[in-house]
């Protein structure tokens, strides 16, 4: 299980878009990265601090903001690693934020109605 944390209000927003689809944090994940990593767009943040080795100065843990909501996703590690290589090749500095802008773009980009879990086509013969 991975835990992404997402602003509150994409939170609001995204829990309304899986319940008109049916769609689990699994397929809500998976799907927003699919439909857009190739023209997502991410903020370059600056990792490095001066000239050193490492990417970044480490600093004690900060409880999360309450407007931050914390979201388990439970996924094949298959598709953890996919999601590693997607971070390493983008300028993202973590899974959790390369999702959310993921997530974000999905809100942006019309899904059809027919993708929903409901509407997924049933087998036309009669049940006995």
């Amino acid at each position: 299980m991975i835990h992404v944390y997402v602003p509150a209000e994409l939170h609001r927003r995204l829990e309304q878009f899986q319940a008109d689809r049916g769609w689990s944090n699994a397929e809500l994940v998976l799907g927003a990265i699919e439909r857009t990593h190739d023209a997502l767009v991410i903020p370059t943040y600056a990792e490095r601090e001066g000239n050193g080795l490492f990417s970044r100065s480490y600093r004690p843990r900060v409880a999360p903001s309450t407007n931050i909501v914390p979201v388990g996703v439970r996924l094949l590690q298959s598709d953890i690693d996919q999601i590693d290589e997607l971070v390493s090749a983008s300028t993202t500095s973590s899974r959790s934020a390369y999702i959310v802008a993921a997530l974000q773009a999905l809100l942006a980009v019309p899904i059809p109605q027919e993708e929903t879990r409901d509407q997924r086509p049933r087998d036309p013969s009669p049940r006995p």
